[in-house]
């Protein structure tokens, strides 16, 4: 490709391993095939619209004067950005709050309903809320008592001149910390045990996972000052929750379900910066500032006689809710499949009455569901899917979309691997034709996930 020119604005997480490896990727093969970049790539984290403008304005003006260009300074482009975000956040008002795990589970989950009115919004199922939350005001007191600061501290960040306090409230990452917090943190301060640990994957990733800030300066004890300790942290993100409602059905509301982070490590009592501040701050007629994230990727068929297969666990099943919604609305009752896991069905299943309404309307065809504790030998939803795999395979015979929502790390990859090998033995293929299946399946956008 000598011929192209390009640049790329590489999304990612730094709190994952292979941080932005995609956008690397694309680049070094647009460069092996004799591309030429005009402008450097950018690497953005979670808080990347500063860093999106100024790519944005780099590689306008080395395009000053194409195609492109004109079209981006016309006027007649789409926004880039939304009328709310995490900058300019919507104020909106906590109808419920209702805790849904029963009395003897042993998470929390909590359905809010938020409201929207005279907002604008729109939102899609499929579609996620940003919500902008602030950290634990515990955690915040003894980072600044572990520094030997105060609440009056002044520290200056990219907004300015404020109060170290403040600063760590409500503009900094302090529950999780990152491979990059880590690199920074020894460049200032030398650590022998910090850089065994950076130099292990293994050990890394088990430092990381559970730990916090706070562990960070206790544990790795140093002279650094509060103006250092912003200088190493990232900015705090907003959490996503994926929509458990259709604005169709709702109108002016937007309902999320919030599964409360809270576990001890090394005698302390740790929670979620969003799932905290959800659950410990927030109560009905209170303001939370949100904004609506599309998610263009995990959406209804646009045929509505399409049959759908729906794989959750835990949380994971709030955009469902919001597709029988829809569905509801549409007074659709085109084939659907639901596969639900949690752990134990009296006290987990989540919206059990509502999936009920659902089965006896005919909105819901058919739902299987896995609780893993509540027998001896853990069940989990690629066991239910096994169990079906005719009928499974039937239904993609049959032109069925695969949905999958819930954790990344695990449940995900298992329930891949089980539908891929649902395809090789009921489809009678080979293990490469039963890849060639399902990629053909992701490319016709009916195997879709969305995944934490």
């Amino acid at each position: 490709m000598p011929g192209l020119k390009f640049s790329v604005l590489a999304l990612g997480d730094k709190s994952y391993k292979f941080f932005c490896k995609t956008g690397i990727d694309i680049r070094d093969a647009l460069k092996s095939a004799g591309a030429t970049e005009i402008v450097p790539t950018v690497l953005c984290d979670v808080d990347y619209d500063a860093d999106a403008e100024k790519w944005i304005e780099a590689a306008i003006y080395k395009l000053s004067g194409t195609i492109q260009a004109a079209s981006y300074f016309s006027g007649t482009s789409a926004k880039i950005l939304p009328d709310y975000t995490k900058q300019t956040p919507f104020l909106a008002a906590v109808l419920e709050k209702v805790k849904i795990t029963g009395t003897d589970s042993d998470k929390t989950v909590y359905h809010l309903v938020l409201s929207i009115e005279d907002s604008g919004i729109t939102y899609l199922p499929g579609d996620s809320v940003g919500v902008v939350a602030k950290n634990p005001e515990v955690l915040v007191d003894k980072i600044i008592g572990t520094l030997k600061a105060n609440d009056g501290t002044i520290v200056e960040t990219s907004k300015g001149v404020s109060n170290f306090k403040e600063v760590l409230l409500s503009e900094f990452e302090l529950t999780v910390i990152t491979r990059d917090t880590l690199l920074k943190y020894v460049a200032i301060w030398p650590n022998s045990k910090i850089t065994k640990i950076l130099n292990n994957e293994v050990l890394l990733d088990n430092y990381l996972y559970g730990h916090d800030v706070l562990d960070l300066i206790q544990e790795f004890k140093s002279g650094i000052t509060p103006q250092q300790l912003i200088s190493i942290l990232r900015p705090l993100p907003a959490r996503l929750y994926s929509i458990s409602s259709s604005q169709n059905l709702v109108e002016n509301e937007v309902h999320i379900t919030v599964s409360l982070v809270d576990y001890e490590t090394n005698g302390r009592r740790r929670k979620g910066c969003t799932s905290g501040y959800l659950s410990d701050k927030i109560e009905v007629d209170d303001l939370i500032p949100i904004y609506i994230e599309k998610n263009p990727a995990f959406k209804l068929p646009e045929k509505t006689t399409t049959p759908v297969i729906m794989v959750g666990a835990g949380t994971g099943i709030a955009p469902y809710r919001s597709f029988l919604q829809q569905r509801e609305a549409e007074k659709n009752t085109a084939k659907s499949w639901l596969f639900f896991g949690e752990r134990r069905f009296f006290s987990d299943f989540l919206y059990q009455t509502e999936w009920q309404k659902y089965l006896k309307k005919g909105l819901l065809g058919k739902i299987d569901l896995a609780f893993s504790r509540d027998q001896e030998e853990k069940v989990y939803v690629q066991h239910r899917l096994a169990e079906n795999q005719k009928e499974v395979f039937q239904w993609l015979e049959d032109g069925a979309n695969f949905y999958v929502c819930g954790d990344k790390k695990q449940m995900a990859k298992d329930v891949q691997q089980t539908l891929l090998k649902i395809i090789q033995v009921q489809g009678g293929m080979s293990e490469e034709k039963a890849n060639e299946y399902l990629k053909k399946l992701k490319k016709a956008k009916r195997f879709q996930t969305d995944v934490y």
